[in-house]
């Protein structure tokens, strides 16, 4: 919430409408939170499945955002070095 608010600070909204929008993007968290915890007797079956889904995206961003990045910025880190990393 706090990156959300200072992004629209800079953009010219005002405190109390950076705030507001700020708070606003947290407020879908509890009501998943919720949602979850009132059906998570028929989200057990599944949730192998979601949290390999999770992982997949996780080392997708990995490989595809972070890595490349990484070597842009560094003239010390070779390829070679770096994967064996994101594969942990």
């Amino acid at each position: 919430m706090p990156f959300i608010r200072l992004k629209k600070r800079a953009a010219g909204n005002s405190r109390w409408r950076s705030f507001i929008i700020g708070s606003l993007s947290g407020a879908v968290e509890p009501i998943g939170a919720i949602a979850v915890l009132l059906l998570a007797s028929f989200l057990m079956p599944v949730l192998p499945y979601m949290l390999a889904f999770a992982a997949g995206a996780m080392f997708y961003v990995v490989v595809e955002e972070l890595i490349p990045e990484a070597l842009k910025a560094s003239t010390l880190i070779s390829a070679p070095s770096v994967l064996p990393l994101a594969s942990c």
